[in-house]
């Protein structure tokens, strides 16, 4: 069994650009001061065997002790250095990677779980690498060193006590296994936990809205729970393993002290070299702890480290090998289109055209496939077959940044950011954007609004934009849309968080902003789109009418139903 994924540590090391001379610099730090504490016990022992006090072998000694605390402190701030370089780059990475993963690897994985991966799991290869392994590597060697004095000095102990060593760590290696287990367990369980809570902070209003607040108490107690009682398998086999190496070594220190003790009274053995074996029993025992400490850690890195290493496998949004990056131009044409999510189809031979520069609406019950089509456009998701294409290019053909630049879409609930109003209006824009243009697009949205807010363009948004009202957001991302100045404008129920005056006012403006664009609108309120270029009736995934207003008004019993649904609240539909 592996205990550790050396593989995958190493492809860690080299993403992380582990700085090979740095890492040089304190192991030689830390040697240094193994050999200042290998020699503080043989100047005690001259200390105690020389006839009084000599002052130049005090001297020596407090030389020694300040080398060896200086060098212990820049081992320690050349490591921190080493770490916090580690932890960017391994993070800058795997972030990088993680947000050019496809949409569906964020259908499947909770954002808190994703954070915690980023966060804690690199924090976890952090301690190993940083935090950890020189202090074990020093340790190791002080400890062989020590075993070489203590031979010199008096190998008949340095056999007793090595004798010790291979005991306790014969009787480590099976606890340590079950150590390896747990470890990935509690991490596992610890990310599952903060995903949860994530989504329920997240989603507080609902929470409280529906009195689902001693619910979620009660899951997070079984989580926390959940953790506790991996907490709890924890202690118990380090409770096992602690007083088992205890045992073994206190029993060794307490033979040794004794024949010790014994050697000096019968005058086979100098006290000096007693107390100097003393010392050196110290260094050996010390290092023994700090080993099932770092083993410890191993094993919670472990685990973290083939986390990261299979999300950096996963593949992200790919390319062709050979991709057009000239602008698209041309009718949107979907031809026998099929996807499905999991085992059930959404859209079946889908075969239709949009004219460019035209408004199509799609209309059509929920669960029609209406905004699975928008999908695919935004090429969120892959159809199963059948393909997509701007005039003669397959979109699939079409470098996914400049395609996606020729895009603005509006969803149903308006996503915002934490930031300012200015902030959220650029955002993925990669060129300056004047005031005078974002007032524009403001203007043409209908969101005169921010003129009131107390900093204007600058005024903060709140988190998810939810200091703003949910008209405020919508007419907000009708304007980020408009400012790309896209060629396929994708608009998703984009006026029905308005009122009626502001939606008038926006329909208003969305008429003129849609001239020479290639327009597809998804709108339950039939009025909006009865004005379209061509309207698309759709339902379970087919395509069951396309035609004007009045077209499918006299040839599609399907438009007719959605039409005399509406007929009550909107009698102007004609």
């Amino acid at each position: 069994m592996q205990l550790f994924p050396i593989r995958d540590l190493r492809r860690l090391v080299r993403l992380g650009q582990f700085r090979g001379r740095l890492f040089g610099l304190a192991l030689g730090l830390a040697l240094l001061e193994t050999w200042f504490s290998l020699w503080v016990p043989l100047l005690t022992r001259d200390l105690i065997e020389g006839e009084g006090i000599r002052t130049p072998l005090l001297v020596r000694m407090a030389l020694a002790l300040v080398a060896q605390a200086l060098a212990a402190g820049l081992c320690h701030f050349v490591l921190g250095v080493l770490g916090a370089n580690l932890v960017y780059n391994i993070r800058r990475v795997l972030t990088q990677h993680m947000l050019r993963l496809p949409v569906p690897f964020f259908d499947q994985h909770r954002s808190g779980e994703l954070v915690s991966r980023v966060v804690a799991d690199t924090d976890n290869l952090k301690s190993v690498l940083a935090d950890h392994l020189v202090p074990f590597l020093s340790g190791l060697v002080l400890m062989l060193g020590s075993i070489v004095v203590l031979g010199y000095l008096d190998w008949k102990m340095t056999m007793v006590l090595l004798a010790a060593v291979l005991i306790a760590f014969i009787a480590m290696v099976p606890v340590a296994v079950q150590l390896n287990r747990i470890g990935k367990d509690t991490q596992s369980a610890a990310a599952q936990f903060s995903g949860r809570l994530t989504e329920v902070f997240r989603e507080i209003r609902l929470v409280k809205a529906y009195n689902a607040v001693h619910m979620e108490g009660q899951k997070a107690a079984e989580g926390v729970g959940q953790l506790r009682n991996w907490g709890i398998q924890t202690a118990k086999v380090q409770a096992l393993m602690s007083p088992l190496v205890s045992i073994v070594l206190m029993g060794a220190m307490v033979v040794i002290l004794g024949y010790g003790a014994l050697r000096v009274q019968q005058g086979s053995l100098a006290l000096g070299e007693w107390v100097a074996f003393l010392f050196y029993l110290f260094h050996i025992v010390v290092p023994m702890v700090q080993f099932s400490v770092f083993y410890g850690e191993i094993q919670t890195a472990s685990g973290a480290v083939e986390r990261i290493c299979q999300f950096l496998d996963l593949p992200g949004e790919t390319q062709p090998e050979e991709i057009q990056t000239v602008k698209p131009k041309g009718d949107l044409v979907f031809d026998q289109v099929h996807f499905q999510y999991a085992d059930q189809a959404v859209l079946s031979d889908v075969s239709l055209t949009v004219p460019s520069g035209k408004i199509t609406a799609l209309v059509g019950p929920s669960g029609a496939g209406k905004t699975t089509l928008f999908h695919l456009i935004s090429r969120f998701y892959s159809s199963q077959s059948g393909k997509l294409r701007c005039g003669d290019q397959d979109i699939a053909d079409i470098e996914l940044h400049t395609w996606r630049s020729q895009l603005g879409l509006v969803p149903q609930e308006a996503p915002l950011l934490s930031g300012s109003v200015r902030e959220n209006l650029c955002y993925g824009s990669d060129r300056a954007v004047s005031d005078k243009e974002l007032w524009a697009v403001l203007e043409a949205a209908h969101a005169d609004f921010v003129r009131d807010l107390p900093h204007g363009l600058d005024s903060p948004v709140g988190e998810r934009g939810l200091s703003l009202s949910g008209g405020q957001r919508q007419r907000l991302a009708i304007a980020r849309a408009l400012l790309r100045d896209p060629r396929f404008l994708l608009l998703d129920e984009a006026t029905s968080q308005l009122d009626a005056e502001s939606e008038h006012h926006v329909q208003a403006a969305l008429s003129q902003i849609m001239q020479g664009r290639t327009t597809l609108v998804i709108a339950h309120r039939l009025t909006t789109v009865m004005h379209a270029d061509q309207i698309v009736v759709l339902e379970k995934g087919k395509i069951m009418g396309i035609g004007t207003h009045q077209e499918l008004l006299a040839s599609n019993q399907r438009y007719r139903n959605l039409v005399e649904h509406q007929l009550q609240a909107e009698p102007c539909i004609t």
